[in-house]
């Protein structure tokens, strides 16, 4: 009973967005069902957790297009509250945002905002293309009482499929950049934002930078930078260089011995050492200095695990004589580069064999890293 307490203490706090009590209490019935129900279909699992009326299926999705719910309200109050309950991480001073992009998928394909989606994976799993919802979302970084880092949401939004004007050309970017600065503006200070690589565009940099923001992000293996021109020689003809001398980022591994080592930040790795470079070069997309961070991470605890068909097993396709090509190729490629292995049958996928990358967090559990998937099937049925 102390933990409901405490919940409705905190959900008493956003009253003020909602403009009717009747509103508020709608409002605190679907946050209720956000927090209990065992299922995720929509309001209808609201419903059920809620032991509701199936006339309150309908009032609940009146709730949400309301205009008595001020959403922008709302998402102030949330982020005030948020920033008084939690501890918020902060780097150099400044809290620590996270943005992406989510993709969720849909059935039903006349939903409103549902949209045919393209999705970039190195991962053969996930299909290309998808029909669902494309959201956009913010959290805030914030540390637990024994050290350890989540995030907690404070924000998110359909940002394609919803067209309010067909004059609009805004991008993914300017979106996210006109959903982060309203929430940056609540704490009053500089913030840091955490994206991928996606977002290392001058449409996010430049509106981060004009009101005092960094972005945090990692660039392509491809980029180039220049490094700062030299002074200009006086009596020299022509406009001064604008750009040193190109560096190709991906060569700069090479010079290891630049690297400075130093232990792991990450809550409880005590015997992890990484190696850092650090260099402030100019790029072109934002035309300024930008400080660039390499990194590495010096992983020691992990393991190289092929994984084989299983012969008992019937869900694989192909012939056994391709299967057999297949792993005797993968074989000869980890001993080839000296790697201990082990080969575990039952672990490839149904198409061919594969290589996983096996490493442990800080407390003894093993997580797949990444994969090398061999594919003899796949060609033969184009």
């Amino acid at each position: 009973m102390g933990l409901w307490k405490e919940w409705w203490r905190c959900v008493a706090q956003l009253r003020p967005a909602c403009t009717r009590a009747a509103t508020f209490m709608w409002m605190v019935l679907v946050l209720l069902g956000l927090s209990i129900r065992s299922d995720l279909a929509g309001v209808t699992s609201f419903v059920r957790a809620g032991w509701l009326l199936p006339g309150a299926y309908r009032r609940l999705l009146h709730l949400f297009h309301t205009p008595a719910l001020r959403l922008g309200e709302l998402t102030s109050l949330w982020t005030r509250l948020a920033c008084r309950l939690f501890t918020p991480l902060r780097f150099g001073g400044r809290p620590v945002l996270a943005a992406d992009g989510l993709k969720a998928p849909k059935e039903g394909r006349k939903m409103p905002a549902v949209k045919h989606l393209h999705q970039e994976s190195a991962d053969n799993s996930k299909p290309a293309y998808i029909s669902g919802h494309s959201f956009q979302a913010l959290g805030l970084l914030v540390q637990g009482p024994l050290g350890q880092v989540f995030c907690v949401p404070l924000i998110s939004r359909i940002h394609e499929g919803l067209v309010f004007s067909n004059r609009t050309r805004r991008s993914l970017l300017d979106k996210l950049v006109e959903m982060f600065l309203p929430i940056a503006n609540l704490f009053e200070e500089p913030v840091l934002l955490v994206a991928d690589a996606y977002y290392a565009s001058r449409k996010v940099i430049l509106p981060l930078l004009a009101q005092g923001h960094h972005l945090v992000t990692r660039v392509r293996s491809n980029t180039v930078a220049w490094q700062p021109p030299a002074e200009a020689r006086t009596g020299r003809r022509g406009r001064p260089s604008l750009y040193g001398a190109k560096l190709r980022l991906a060569e700069l591994w090479s010079t290891s011995s630049s690297f400075t080592a130093a232990p792991s930040p990450v809550y409880g790795e005590t015997d992890t050492e990484l190696k850092y470079l650090s260099m402030d070069l100019l790029w072109r997309p934002v035309g300024q200095l930008v400080r660039f961070v390499f990194d590495s991470l010096g992983l020691t605890d992990y393991r190289v695990r092929l994984g084989f068909r299983d012969p008992a097993s019937s869900k694989y396709v192909g012939t056994d004589e391709d299967w057999n090509t297949a792993q005797a190729a993968l074989v000869d490629i980890v001993k080839g580069l000296g790697m201990p292995y082990t080969a575990e049958e039952g672990e490839a996928a149904f198409y061919g064999p594969k290589i996983d990358f096996v490493v442990k967090d800080c407390i003894g559990r093993e997580w797949q890293l990444g994969t090398v998937q061999l594919d003899y099937n796949l060609p033969k049925r184009f």
